[in-house]
């Protein structure tokens, strides 16, 4: 991690929860190194996208910099963030991450065929990561302006 995101990283999950606004929740992200997906304690906040080993750790994993990334969700419902897609500076890394969001996974009825609730939960899936990919859109979009209120001397 590096020393722009360390900062960020000493945000404990339950404060970032509830500065959030209720943009949280569970997720499972790709490693950069080991590509299986891990469930992670996400929540986007202050243009980053923090995640975490649970809900109640006290260090974030990460810190994704959303100010100039592109986001986008595929057919199959994994999100993808390019970081500095857009904006090149110093410490804002680009890569890209994925997520993908374990909701529907809990659909159970005996009454349904097992492709209807293949189908059930991978809709319920994809509506959740483009919930995540709308709020990471809000963040990414957002720029630093001065207050232009203040009188000037």
């Amino acid at each position: 991690m590096g020393a722009a995101q360390s900062q960020e990283a000493q945000r404990a999950a339950k404060d970032v929860r509830s500065l959030s606004n209720k943009k949280c929740g569970m997720l499972q992200k790709a490693g950069l190194d080991n590509k299986a997906f891990r469930k992670r304690f996400c929540a986007v906040y202050d243009m980053h996208l923090y995640y975490y080993l649970t809900s109640n750790s006290n260090t974030a994993q990460g810190a994704i910099n959303l100010h100039g990334a592109h986001i986008s969700v595929s057919k199959s419902g994994t999100m993808k963030i390019e970081t500095a897609a857009f904006i090149v500076e110093a410490g804002n890394e680009q890569r890209s991450y994925y997520f993908v969001s374990d909701a529907g996974d809990d659909v159970v009825d005996i009454t349904k065929p097992d492709d209807e609730i293949m189908r059930i939960r991978q809709k319920a899936k994809l509506a959740d990561m483009k919930r995540w990919a709308k709020w990471c859109e809000a963040e990414a979009c957002k720029t630093y302006t001065p207050d232009l209120r203040r009188k000037r001397p």
